[in-house]
């Protein structure tokens, strides 16, 4: 096969996220152009013998065609030894395209952004948007919750925005736009310090300018059209987010999040890379992590870790490995952090990791009660409802209140519907939580709640005996309020391949642990 033949065959073959290499000679020729010689074999015959060379020298040409795969193919499949080399190799040699993915995604961020953006967000809420900076001035639009932004510039309260497809582009206010916790018309901002018993701010302070003559410069760090920069010390255990000076260089640190790195000093590489794809969720077999950003091979910057995908059902073991060597590569780190890297640096957005702490930077420990909050929406969702017992008994004409308890105890919605399957032997009367039943006549009823934020059920049975049977407890007629059963502690899959022990939230002897394994494809995070 010549170098023209070859580049053809590529070109026709070029790999990308929903192709594959096509060896078969038959489809080669029929996605190739090898087609039209077949074609034209099969035309009538043309009268003189310039339609007989015609004809013969096509035939000789599709046959020409057939046998150079044909060797190619036989001469030790050389095609396709050039794609079990090594990647780097492919890349010098074919342009060939690079799989991105989102998985379950809110399509976070924004791919295509113009240079004087400062930074993009997600509306909380439905919000109109205005002409100027001012709730009074006229409304030249209105997007719905969760779209994304861009932001502009900053002006008192209110942010200059557009939508991506810059139908609209005003003013909206800034409480009402999700940039991860960033004011972004305020580089010079203070951050929070939490506590990481009670989840209280107890003190803030301003951003840490780099240091001179650290070996590492931001001035040097290169330039793309992503408002964010990614800096991460394996020293320091610290993720930096560096926005763009007034020059374009990512001079500017916006806020810094302590994350956990790898076991070992070789698990979480050093050197320069970029966000290549996204996840909301990732699994690692029997736990999950939200807001997950590929850097490097199948290494994410992700939030801790959560038994189901819902962040209700936090493993709160993973949440305070956070700030330690801990992993088998990734960066887990808080789900605010996490979601902000997610939301808001889009792939293609360089990152830098290296050793020691070059800078200084510094961080505080995120609180276990702020990693049951989804920070796309600033809400704890439920994860489950439960009533601590089975059954009650109650005489014809008594009237008892029950409660449900809700897991976690901090979700922000406590409403449930209440239903009697049969409402002449026990009727209903539910708000929120809990619930007045009241007996009409001897028989069974089951009675089930059912949460308003995410369906989940939970029911117990009710007996009605007669008042003439007064000599059978009728069970305690006072308010009646579950408690959370208490979860057995169990062995669970840690991102970095290791075990933690999860027990209740309330057990004040939890613990955590990671043993070392040999990281892999699904367990090295």
């Amino acid at each position: 096969m010549n170098h023209n033949e070859r580049n053809a065959f590529f070109e026709m073959n070029t790999l990308n996220s929903d192709e594959t290499l096509d060896l078969n000679e038959a489809n080669y020729r029929q996605n190739s152009g090898a087609s039209d010689l077949q074609s034209a074999s099969e035309e009538p015959e043309k009268a003189g013998s310039f339609g007989q060379t015609e004809r013969s020298m096509k035939k000789k040409n599709a046959l020409l065609v057939i046998l150079t795969l044909v060797a190619v193919l036989a001469a030790g499949g050389v095609v396709i030894s050039l794609f079990i080399r090594d990647d780097s190799e492919i890349d010098t040699m074919y342009d060939v395209k690079e799989t991105v993915f989102v998985t379950e995604s809110d399509s976070p961020g924004i791919d295509q952004i113009s240079g004087n953006v400062i930074g993009t967000g997600m509306l909380f809420e439905d919000s109109d948007i205005y002409e100027a900076a001012d709730e009074f001035s006229l409304v030249v639009g209105r997007l719905s919750a969760g779209s994304n932004v861009m932001i502009y510039a900053s002006e008192g309260d209110y942010y200059r925005i557009s939508d991506p497809e810059k139908k609209v582009i005003g003013y909206i206010l800034k409480e009402r736009v999700n940039t991860g916790g960033l004011d972004l018309g305020n580089p010079d901002a203070p951050y929070e310090i939490i506590d990481d018993d009670t989840g209280d701010v107890i003190s803030s302070e301003m951003p840490v300018t780099p240091a001179a003559g650290s070996g590492v410069n931001p001035e040097d760090f290169p330039v793309n059209n992503s408002p964010y920069f990614i800096y991460v010390e394996k020293g320091s255990h610290t993720i930096t987010i560096f926005g763009k000076d007034s020059s374009g260089k990512y001079t500017v640190p916006k806020t810094t999040y302590l994350t956990a790195t790898g076991r070992t000093a070789s698990l979480t590489p050093v050197g320069d890379f970029t966000i290549k794809g996204k996840e909301k969720w990732h699994s690692w077999g029997s736990c999950y992590s939200p807001y997950c950003c590929k850097y490097y091979g199948s290494l994410f910057f992700h939030g801790p870790l959560y038994k189901q995908k819902n962040f209700g059902t936090l493993m709160e073991g993973s949440v305070r490995q956070i700030g330690t060597n801990a992993s088998s590569g990734c960066m887990r780190t808080s789900a605010q952090a996490a979601y902000f890297i997610y939301q808001f640096c889009w792939v293609g957005t360089n990152v830098k990791i290296v050793n020691g702490s070059p800078l200084g930077m510094s961080a505080g420990k995120p609180s276990i009660a702020s990693q049951y909050v989804d920070p796309a929406t600033n809400r704890v969702p439920v994860a489950g409802i439960a009533f601590g017992f089975d059954s009650k008994t109650m005489l014809v004409g008594d009237s008892i209140n029950v409660t449900v308890s809700f897991t976690p105890s901090s979700a922000s919605e406590k409403d449930c519907s209440w239903s009697s399957s049969d409402s002449s032997v026990v009727s209903v009367s539910g708000k929120g939580d809990s619930c007045t039943l009241s007996a009409r006549k001897e028989g069974t009823a089951v009675i089930t709640a059912t949460s308003v934020d995410g369906g989940y059920t939970a029911s117990f049975t009710v007996n009605v005996q007669s008042a003439a049977a007064s000599n059978v407890s009728s069970g305690d007629p006072d308010d009646v309020s579950s408690t959370e059963s208490d979860a057995s502690s169990q062995p669970i899959s840690s991102d970095d391949g290791g075990s933690t022990t999860e027990t209740s939230s309330t057990d004040p002897s939890v613990t955590s642990a990671t043993d070392p394994v040999t990281p892999g494809e699904s367990t090295g995070n």
